[in-house]
């Protein structure tokens, strides 16, 4: 019982949301908020039910007030399986880039492909499952920062984030 603290102002480090549904056309809405005045580096985990296998991941990069939204549901894999996906059209920095919104759609559908990497998962383990969002710190590279500050709805510059990680 020890080895968990909870903040008593309600902040805190970790986020698991329990349980996604993509069966039988259920949809689950997930909304991150930094409420914070620094940029934050979040890593998001899909997890299928069974296995708690690992079935897509990405980090987040937001800016300071910033607001990332997303959408499970059933999605094809592109090989006529139907899984989970993962559906936003938020435009917050990702890594690795889920969209481009260069061509002015910032929609983006990511199926779950974990039934092609696990032999003990199934496409249809895909749709159930839960998440965990993780902080993995402020961000502190000056230029990171400036790339993901959000101005009128739109990030500066995401490209830096790519260009950080090359640079190692």
């Amino acid at each position: 019982a020890q080895a968990v603290h909870v903040n008593p102002d309600g902040t805190g480090q970790v986020l698991v949301f329990p349980y996604f549904n993509a069966q039988d056309g259920y949809v689950t809405n997930i909304n991150l908020v930094n409420s914070t005045d620094q940029t934050k580096a979040v890593k998001i985990r899909f997890r299928e039910g069974k296995y708690s296998n690992d079935i897509l991941d990405f980090n987040i990069y937001m800016s300071p007030e910033d607001i990332w939204t997303g959408s499970i549901k059933a999605g094809d894999d592109g090989n006529g399986n139907t899984v989970g996906s993962l559906t936003t059209s938020d435009r917050t920095c990702t890594l690795p880039a889920l969209a481009s919104c260069e061509d002015g759609k910032c929609e983006a559908t990511v199926p779950f492909t974990g039934h092609n990497l696990y032999k003990n998962v199934t496409a249809a383990d895909t749709r159930e499952g839960y998440v965990e969002i993780i902080e993995m710190g402020v961000v502190s590279d000056a230029t990171v920062a400036a790339g993901v500050l959000h101005n009128n709805g739109k990030p500066s510059d995401c490209n830096a984030v790519e260009n950080k990680k090359k640079k190692g």
